[in-house]
């Protein structure tokens, strides 16, 4: 009889390092993910499989563990959460499905089976298995023959085909008491690696057990000045920037059901772009006449595709001139008001069409 693995759960976490997985595991709204995803930040982006998106509080870290709890700032009560195995149950050839979204592409999943139940890696045992993993999959489930998780997919060799690891149940299970004993789930909390203490205040060694706490075990990771740059942009256009966080030095979000695209290229330019329409299907030449007179400076449009592209890009010396910064993040920041009114003008003019759009404005 086929299981029905609950695939809903799993979801993309996003950091302006770069982004891994994670699923949903218990209501109201936790997340599970790998540390090394999270490392450096309290504050996250998370991703759904339809991208709806919304920020989420890193409540716990386990560094020895790679493990960390999430805390998501919206109400996503319809998710049916994930459900844990009881026990370290796997056993050799047993049959095992990863989730998550590989190298920051769309959610897929992979089936394998396991190679070992108990592989020792770096002094620590993981489950070992054939499922193809890939750097993105950190941080998502792995599920066994019933549909539950077995374990948290966390790694693979490098320069190595078909071996993937996850960190077994019993060490899940470690996160799972620390969480429980959290009182004050409104602050970030690292977990002691020699009691599994939830430790909330800055400290030398652990109160409990004397265990040694990394001096880095509360730093966040500092923004580009860059990055604050473009923070406030997306601000001035009324949008949360961690929502539209997208990885390293990359943005997106919608805007009147439109999509925008930000991100540095080449470290030399910042871009804002989106496909504001699609061309007509015939009597191309008016259409193309009026894009190459660049008829509304600073903005320029571009085709890719079947698209007609607006877009605005600036080399960052430019941002960084104090004569002319001011003006040029007005200048992106009005860009997704100025793509909502050529659409319409386009459409109205020369026949075109309008991509996909979402039918709210996130």
């Amino acid at each position: 009889m086929e299981t029905n693995i609950n695939f809903d759960s799993v979801v993309k976490v996003i950091t302006h390092d770069g982004s891994g997985s994670g699923f949903f595991f218990r209501r109201p709204n936790y997340v599970m993910t790998n540390f090394h995803v999270v490392e450096g930040h309290h504050t996250v982006t998370l991703e759904l499989q339809n991208e709806e998106r919304c920020r989420a509080t890193v409540l716990l870290v386990s560094q020895h563990l790679d493990l960390a709890v999430l805390q998501v700032d919206a109400n996503f009560a319809d998710v049916k959460p994930a459900e844990f195995c009881e026990g370290d149950t796997l056993a050799l050839s047993d049959k095992i499905t990863t989730a998550g979204f590989p190298l920051g592409s769309p959610f897929a999943i992979t089936e394998g089976i396991v190679s070992s139940p108990r592989q020792k890696v770096g002094g620590r045992f993981l489950i070992q298995t054939d499922a193809a993993v890939n750097p993105g999959n950190s941080g998502g489930p792995m599920f066994n023959s019933e549909g539950k998780v077995c374990a948290v997919t966390v790694s693979k060799i490098q320069n190595a085909e078909n071996i993937g690891f996850g960190i077994p149940i019993a060490d899940i299970k470690k996160v799972l008491e620390t969480v429980d004993s959290i009182t004050d789930g409104e602050k970030f909390h690292f977990q002691c690696p020699g009691c599994d203490k939830a430790i909330s205040e800055k400290v030398e060694y652990c109160d409990s057990c004397g265990a040694k706490i990394p001096a880095e075990a509360f730093k966040e990771v500092p923004k580009t000045a860059l990055t604050g740059l473009v923070e406030d942009i997306i601000k001035e256009i009324g949008l949360d920037p961690v929502i539209a966080c997208n990885g390293d030095e990359q943005w997106k979000f919608y805007y009147k059901g439109a999509l925008i695209i930000a991100y540095v290229y080449n470290r030399d330019f910042l871009i804002f772009y989106s496909n504001v329409n699609l061309l007509p299907k015939q009597d191309l030449r008016e259409i193309f006449e009026y894009l190459l007179k660049d008829p509304i400076p600073p903005y320029q449009f571009g085709i890719k595709d079947n698209d007609v592209v607006l877009y605005l890009c600036v080399h960052l010396s430019d941002l960084q001139n104090d004569n002319y910064r001011e003006k040029i993040m007005k200048q992106f920041s009005t860009l997704p008001e100025k793509c909502a009114e050529i659409d319409d003008f386009l459409a109205e003019k020369f026949g075109c069409t309008f991509p996909e759009r979402k039918n709210k404005q996130d």
